[in-house]
């Protein structure tokens, strides 16, 4: 590797060790986090606040530039994901016959992005670009799990005010638990409540600090759903989930630590805060 492509890839480090468009932090805390040396730290940080990448504050901290959000307005992510993911989801449906979604979330929403469907699929009703009520689907539900809390209080306030408007209350506490366990266990099971006949499992697709920004489902006859297909299926979505993340989503050679689980969770609440339950319906979510 030559040394431009060297300073090119420690930069890029630098600019990923930054968690939100507000935090700001000293060079020697980027210097920590990116695994690199202060010198070379401070030197790069130089250059890319000349090219606006970065901003420099008081006190010498640093916070992600004007430049990342006018680059960041011409990628288009969806597409960029269902490319990445397309062949992946096809090889899975051929290989067990099962269709298969990927999805974002959007609020209470999830839009569908990318689609495969099992060979003698009969419901093809499934379209890109589609949207559903996040908690009605598996891999929406998976995302919702992963949020902080005062986010999912806040998603679940507008899910409760759209079921009471469409005449169809929620049931908050049931959803609650099963976000929880969601969250522990890092997957979704859903038998026949979308789709009579169908099951689904759901994994969330991370980033390389552990955020879920999309998830993968694979549906299968509810008759198939065994709790052996249900782990086979798991693991194969696992597997396309860590294929995915290193297309799109590749670690820099110089900084090769994802953010175990717990680290993750620090700091995002008990989802139960967020429920608002008596305390006789918090006994379920003691998993959290």
């Amino acid at each position: 590797m030559n040394q431009m492509n060297r300073s090119v890839l420690r930069a890029v480090t630098l600019l990923k060790v930054f968690q939100s468009e507000n935090e700001w932090i000293s060079a020697s805390e980027i210097s920590r986090r990116a695994a690199l040396p202060f010198a070379s730290t401070h030197r790069l940080l130089q250059t890319l606040e000349q090219i606006g990448a970065v901003n420099k504050g008081d006190y010498g901290a640093y916070r992600l530039g004007y430049l990342i959000v006018t680059l960041s307005q011409n990628v288009n992510v969806d597409d960029c994901l269902r490319r990445a993911s397309q062949d992946l989801m096809s090889a899975l449906s051929q290989r067990l016959n099962v269709s298969s979604l990927l999805g974002r979330l959007d609020g209470k929403t999830v839009t569908i992005i990318g689609k495969s469907f099992a060979p003698a699929a009969k419901q093809r009703f499934v379209a890109v670009g589609s949207q559903f009520v996040a908690h009605n689907l598996p891999l929406g539900r998976v995302l919702l799990a992963d949020l902080p809390a005062e986010e999912i209080d806040k998603v679940l306030n507008e899910l409760s005010t759209a079921a009471a408007s469409a005449q169809a209350p929620l049931n908050r506490s049931e959803l609650i638990a099963d976000l929880a366990q969601i969250r522990k266990q890092e997957f979704a099971v859903e038998r026949g409540k979308v789709n009579p006949g169908l099951g689904s499992v759901a994994v969330p697709v991370r980033d390389n600090d552990g955020r879920a920004f999309a998830a993968l489902s694979a549906s299968d006859e509810l008759d198939n759903l065994s709790p052996e297909r249900v782990e086979t299926l798991r693991k194969e979505l696992m597997e396309i989930e860590s294929s995915l993340r290193k297309t799109i989503l590749p670690e820099s050679s110089f900084n090769r630590t994802r953010i175990p689980k717990e680290r993750r969770l620090a700091g995002r609440g008990d989802i139960r805060r967020s429920a608002h339950l008596p305390e006789s319906n918090t006994k379920a979510l003691a998993m959290i």
